[in-house]
C-alpha cells in the first residue's frame, strides 16, 4: 500500500505545481506595470531633477507640447525651487483615472516650505498610467 499512496503523491505533484505556475501567472502579469503612485513618484522625481525626459515618459501626450517647447521649458526650469524631499501617498483609482496625493518639501528665495499637491493620474490606450494636468487657458 505505501507504493501506490507514493504513485499517488507523485502523480499529483505536477497538477499541483501547474496549478500553482498558472495562479502566480494570473495575478502576477500586471505586478510590473508602475501603478500611479509609482508614475506620480517618477513625475516629481523628474520635475526635482529637470529631467525633461522623464517627465515626458510619465505625463499624457496634451502635456507633451509645452513640456518640448523650449520657452516653456526654460520659464518652468526657473520656477522650479530646490526640491528637498517628497512624499506621495493616499492613491485613489476610480476606473481610468486616478489621484495621488504629494507633499513636496522645496527650498526657494523665500526659504524652506512644503506644499500639498493632488496629481491627477489617467490610463492611456496602452494601458499605462500618465501624470496628465490640465494645461488649458481657463482665463
Amino acid at each position: 500500500m505505501p507504493l501506490s499512496s507514493a504513485r499517488r503523491t507523485r502523480a499529483g505533484l505536477p497538477v499541483v505545481c501547474t496549478a500553482a505556475l498558472l495562479g502566480l501567472l494570473a495575478t502576477g502579469c500586471g505586478s510590473d506595470e508602475p501603478g500611479p503612485s509609482d508614475v506620480a513618484s517618477d513625475y516629481v522625481h523628474g520635475l526635482a531633477k529637470l529631467d525633461r525626459d522623464e517627465i515626458l515618459d510619465s505625463t499624457c501626450a496634451s502635456m507633451h507640447a509645452d513640456i518640448e517647447d523650449d520657452d516653456s521649458w526654460k520659464e518652468l526650469s526657473e520656477d522650479v525651487p530646490d526640491f528637498l524631499d517628497f512624499d506621495v501617498s493616499n492613491e485613489k483609482i476610480k476606473d481610468d483615472k486616478a489621484t495621488v496625493s504629494v507633499k513636496i518639501v522645496a527650498r526657494d528665495e523665500d526659504g524652506k516650505h512644503s506644499m500639498n499637491k493632488k496629481l491627477p493620474l489617467t490610463r492611456d490606450v496602452d494601458g499605462h498610467w500618465k501624470v496628465c494636468v490640465d494645461t488649458g487657458d481657463d482665463s
